[in-house]
């Protein structure tokens, strides 16, 4: 059956939904890498969006504290998967530019400063 979580609004005295309002987007990205759920990419409010977030569903929490933003070109319909551990994020566009890169995220690797 289908169970209803936390929503993703700022809708509660809680501080956990203080920057949530960000999360939601359209035309975005998600896949899975070791059981936390990542989104990233898409648009909103006709702004397209850098940021990812990352879902925890034992705690149903989302968090995005000092992670990279998407390094590619902003987009919109792009496509994605993961191998459980690395996650892709492939073509898109970007206006009305097609575009035909691929991006690869590793949450576990540090950037070099």
């Amino acid at each position: 059956p289908w169970t209803k979580l936390r929503d993703i609004t700022n809708t509660s005295d809680d501080d956990y939904d203080d920057d949530y309002s960000s999360i939601t987007r359209g035309y975005a990205v998600s896949f899975v890498i070791d059981g936390l759920g990542y989104l990233t990419t898409g648009e909103l409010s006709s702004s397209l969006k850098t940021d990812y977030w990352v879902y925890n569903p034992s705690t149903d929490l989302w968090n995005n504290e000092d992670f990279t933003p998407f390094k590619g070109l902003t987009r919109y319909n792009s496509v994605s998967f993961s191998t459980g551990t690395r996650g892709f994020v492939a073509t898109g566009y970007s206006g009305t530019y097609y575009l035909d890169d691929n991006w690869e995220l590793l949450p576990y690797e540090l950037e070099e400063e």
